[in-house]
């Protein structure tokens, strides 16, 4: 009996041997007639072989081989989900599996097929920090720098440093950028990600290279750095925009020609619209390499620019902005020219203090521009002392200002008469004697409805009418004064420095004491000089707009000197800079960083003159 169970075990041994070699024989034949097919590109029976194989012989060591030609199949029919869900099972299921390598190099292409280079990356990434076969390893080196040097961004690329799971990929990632970021000049930016990695790597096997990298940024990354600008360049304002820019571009030539250190200006065109601006600005702070900006023309895009710049830690120079409270925004932001207020206040100390005078009479327009130069020459003459006697207002289309100027007349003989400056006398109380009183008293024979429909008699009880319109406004304003009579000093805006406007209404304007942010003096040779040599660069005259960006530029450029800084350096540098003696004049920084310089003009005799 027992001999029987032997020989019956021996024989079923045998059986299954035989069945279990037979089994191994039709799956090899199964599996490399599918490679058959995969050589011929008979992709559809390739995947019928490996298929059959996966669900028949679920357990069988060719398993692993049937997933990976299943992936291989559905790429070659560019069936993308599929293959990506074959490589995936087996990378999942089998992942010491000799093809798991494969598979991670076969979702990479996928990826790569399906232009999602990032994604392709990360897998490309592991199989270079997983995988075993040189000759994958050469193909994936190969394909991660043709998708990193030409299909992926700069902004993927930091993110995949922080993303890659593992030392190796981020610093495969990290030295590829940052080659990168060197060769386009951008040194800052290449300097701050390989010291990241390095302060989170200190050990790395790559840390070497890293290193070495770094020393090349430093040292090609001395005494250059880039500045934005952003400017009007097509639109309404394109004229002003386009001046600017000549003018700072010329200031930046000159300084790369003749010094160590170079600047390389990334210029962005706003369009003159605000969502435009924070958009380019939001552009250039995301930019490692640039340190500074220089923008905008207008008050208001200015301001919206400074929020968005002062957020990502970037000194803003704002060369024609006048808006109160831009550089309150924040401590980076720094107002080159002087603001309304300011101007208001300057010209209001100097009628009041530096003339002596204490009596007024002010016209101004409805508007921004007019109210911010009212207000401060308003609260700084009555801080000094003076009277504002009169003030009235006027609409941006009113071209009939003679209701205004009855007005000025009406008060000021009212004025005149309440401090017996003019005596009335009607009729039979006139006598000899009044003809022969000595004095200042004026006794007049005439009624006060006589005297407003005459202007024979001059107002004479203010001592300064401040009229801050503007230059176009003057050929209306201006022969007011003579049309009503009114004799007093007269005190005008930022607009009246138009020296065309001025001379063509000179028979009243003569005289006239007015304020402004911009004077070069004709026959001084810092102006000849720099408008010589201007000329010679562009074949034009520079004019204030050019002056303002030249200005400017210097500015900065003279505050940074030739050092390599950071933004925050150049903040403080900026902050520690209180003044600079421009081409236009000069540029004071007061406590909330906006320039308080401001020359106090007079035209006389056909000539603008600073008088202050």
């Amino acid at each position: 009996m027992m001999t029987l169970f032997v020989v019956s075990f021996i024989f079923f041994f045998v059986l299954m041997e035989e069945v279990l070699a037979q089994e191994e024989q039709a799956v090899d034949s199964l599996f490399y007639q599918g490679i058959t097919y995969y050589r011929e590109g008979r992709y559809r029976e390739t995947l019928r072989m490996m298929e059959l194989i996966d669900q028949v012989y679920t357990d069988h060591p060719r398993k692993t081989g049937s997933l990976l030609m299943q992936g291989k199949s559905f790429y070659k029919l560019k069936e993308y989900q599929k293959s990506l869900e074959a490589f995936d099972r087996l990378i999942s299921n089998y992942p010491q599996s000799d093809y798991a390598d494969d598979a991670l190099y076969g979702v990479a292409t996928v990826y790569y097929r399906m232009h999602i280079p990032k994604e392709a990356l990360k897998y490309l990434m592991r199989v270079i920090e997983e995988g075993k076969d040189s000759r994958l390893l050469r193909k994936a080196a190969k394909l991660t720098s043709d998708i990193m040097d030409n299909l992926i961004g700069e902004e993927d690329l930091e993110a995949l440093v922080e993303e890659m799971p593992n030392e190796r990929g981020k610093a495969a990632v990290a030295l590829r950028l940052g080659r990168r970021k060197i060769d386009e000049s951008r040194f800052q930016s290449a300097k701050t990600m390989l010291a990241r990695f390095l302060e989170q790597y200190p050990n790395s096997t790559y840390a070497p290279q890293v290193e070495e990298l770094l020393r090349q940024a430093e040292e090609m990354g001395k005494g250059f750095f880039k500045l934005g600008v952003i400017l009007p360049l097509t639109g309404t304002f394109s004229e002003q925009g386009n001046a600017i820019l000549q003018g700072f571009q010329y200031a930046i030539d000159r300084h790369n020609a003749q010094d160590s250190s170079k600047v390389q200006l990334v210029v962005h065109d706003s369009e003159g619209h605000i969502v435009r601006a924070i958009q380019v600005a939001q552009q250039l702070c995301r930019d490692g390499e640039v340190l500074a900006i220089v923008g905008e023309l207008e008050s208001d895009l200015t301001a919206a620019i400074a929020a968005v710049v002062e957020d990502a830690g970037v000194a803003l120079l704002a060369p024609t902005a006048t808006m109160d409270g831009i550089s309150s925004i924040g401590p980076n932001i720094f107002q080159v020219n002087s603001s309304l207020t300011i101007r208001g206040q300057a010209l209001a100390e100097y009628a009041v203090s530096g003339l002596g005078l204490k009596t007024f009479a002010i016209l101004a327009p409805v508007d921004e521009y007019g109210k911010s130069m009212r207000d401060a020459f308003v609260r700084t003459a009555e801080r000094l002392g003076a009277e504002i006697v009169a003030e009235k207002w006027y609409y941006e289309d009113d071209m009939d200002l003679g209701p205004q100027f009855q007005e000025f007349r009406e008060t000021g003989l009212r004025r005149m008469i309440k401090d017996s400056l003019v005596v009335l006398v009607h009729g039979d109380e006139w006598t000899d004697e009044y003809d022969e009183q000595p004095g200042d008293v004026l006794y007049v024979k005439q009624t006060f409805a006589d005297l407003m429909d005459s202007t024979g008699l001059a107002v004479t009880c203010y001592d300064g009418i401040f009229l801050p319109v503007y230059g176009e406004d003057l050929d209306y304003v201006a022969p007011q004064l003579a049309n009503y009579n009114i004799d007093t000093r007269i005190f005008g805006g930022t607009f009246w420095h138009n020296p065309e406007k001025l001379e063509e209404n000179e028979r009243y304007t003569d005289g006239a004491i007015f304020v402004s942010d911009f004077y070069v003096d004709p026959s001084g040779y810092q102006y000849h000089t720099f408008r010589d040599a201007y000329r010679i660069a562009n074949g034009k005259t520079p004019e204030k707009m050019e002056t303002y960006g030249y200005d400017t530029a210097n500015l900065l450029l003279d505050a940074v000197g030739d050092e390599s800084l950071s933004r925050h350096q150049i903040v403080a540098r900026l902050s520690e800079k209180r003044s600079y003696d421009g081409i236009r004049g000069s540029i004071v920084f007061n406590q909330v960083r906006v320039n308080k310089s401001v020359s106090i003009l007079q035209y006389r005799g056909g000539r603008i003159l600073r008088i202050r």
